[in-house]
């Protein structure tokens, strides 16, 4: 017999059904925004990016091993290192300056950074508690200076606005639970070495393996010495 047990009928409009979109933060030319890090980890992942000659733009998971380089390394060079988050964008004016100090209000984004962000982030985390898995979390102010290539200076809080309450904790545990299913795709698409041929107009003589590099949690703790 099917199990039908996480079938539920609804009705359109209804008030049980939550749509969850995220988009990915992006800071703001000569705008400062506060921040939480909802995440308690960090995912770590190896990615590649492609232009093709249409103008099309792709980021993807690079297929390589320690015992095999893959036709994205080949192609490409070696693969560029990135992070992802989930944050808690507060609603602020141009300071940072919360709306309104009485209630937690925002949006849920991701934050894909770079090695640079990370180990800059890193070395403020060592004083100041970034991620959500400590009691003595602070939220940061990030100013944006220039927003093409996102420079940005980060001056922690004094705390974590959105731990306010009991139920905002709880609220927002939730919500982030749910965006970091999604992390792994905003990080990079997963493509197989045939479509990865068919994009860069190679031949191969079969169809290979499936990307099988699995995702790396990380904390802020773990400080990579050489980035």
């Amino acid at each position: 017999m099917e199990d039908n047990s996480n079938e539920e009928k609804v009705t359109l409009g209804d008030d049980k059904v939550e749509i969850i979109t995220y988009e990915r933060y992006k800071g703001r030319a000569k705008h400062t925004d506060r921040v939480a890090f909802l995440s308690t980890t960090l995912v770590r992942a190896k990615t590649h990016f492609y232009e093709g000659e249409d103008g099309k733009k792709v980021s993807f998971w690079c297929l390589s091993t320690p015992k095999k380089r893959a036709i994205c390394c080949e192609h490409l060079g070696d693969s560029a290192q990135r992070f992802g988050l989930v944050l808690f964008l507060y609603v602020t004016d141009a300071t940072g300056e919360l709306a309104n100090p009485a209630k937690v209000q925002g949006r849920l984004l991701y934050w894909v950074i770079s090695d640079a962000k990370y180990s800059e982030l890193s070395t403020l985390h060592k004083q100041f508690p970034l991620l959500s898995d400590s009691d003595k979390q602070v939220d940061l102010l990030i100013n944006c200076s220039e927003e093409k290539f996102q420079k940005m200076s980060f001056t922690p809080c004094t705390n974590a606005h959105w731990r306010k309450t009991d139920k905002t904790v709880q609220l927002l545990r939730q919500k982030e639970t749910a965006a970091s299913e999604k992390m792994r795709s905003v990080l990079g698409k997963r493509l197989t070495e045939l479509e990865l041929s068919t994009m860069f107009a190679i031949p191969v003589a079969a169809p290979t393996v499936s990307p099988t590099s699995a995702p790396e949690d990380i904390d802020l703790d773990g400080v990579i010495d050489d980035l």
